[in-house]
């Protein structure tokens, strides 16, 4: 799955762009890959909930 982000508040000029692109691939068995680049937004979370588990964050 391709994820692709590309926003910015126009009310607030000072307010840094988000942009990223991911590629997010989960396996049948439950394993996570995560590719891609960002800008240096400071705080992405991916968070995976496997089984009704506690939920994981990458």
């Amino acid at each position: 799955m391709d994820i692709t982000c590309s926003v910015a508040n126009p009310l607030e000029s000072l307010a840094p762009a988000i942009d990223y692109e991911f590629t997010l691939k989960v396996t049948c068995l439950g394993s996570v890959r995560i590719t891609g680049q960002h800008d240096g937004f400071p705080a992405y979370e991916f968070w995976r909930k496997f089984d009704g588990k506690s939920a994981e964050i990458y």
